[in-house]
């Protein structure tokens, strides 16, 4: 039975929700990588005004998560989130300045008042995480 149940908890997994999906959710390794993108905002905000196309979006919700035995700490990322505020002011800025960025995340429904972090990958793509 506890077999089963592990691995109903990770199907999700196989069937599209994954980290490079556009519709993500919390694993460990996101939450890892928000915490890290958090504390590096700063030049995070500078690479977004090098982004002229943006190919794809994925949102992870930093809330809502796919595997239930991995346990979230929302109010780690929430205080995270509060001694990081003047970078995560700085990625929003920038996001919202640029055009390419804005509208990609618009064509999502992202707002950027929710975006506590992000990573920009060399093709202009971003990850963004949302509280």
């Amino acid at each position: 039975m506890r077999h089963t149940t592990k691995l109903l908890l990770v199907l999700p997994l196989f069937f599209g929700i994954s980290a490079g999906s556009p519709q993500a959710q919390l694993t460990e390794y996101n939450f890892n990588r928000a915490t890290s993108a958090m504390i590096s905002s700063n030049s995070r905000a500078a690479k977004v005004s090098q982004v002229r196309g943006v190919p794809s979006v994925t949102v992870i919700r930093l809330r809502q998560r796919v595997i239930i035995s991995f346990d979230i700490n929302v109010q780690a990322i929430e205080i995270s989130a509060q001694k990081n505020a003047f970078g995560i002011s700085r990625v929003r800025s920038a996001l919202n300045s640029n055009p390419a960025t804005r509208a990609a995340l618009a064509a999502k429904g992202v707002p950027i008042g929710r975006i506590v972090a992000i990573d920009v990958f060399s093709n202009g793509s971003l990850r963004v995480y949302i509280l």
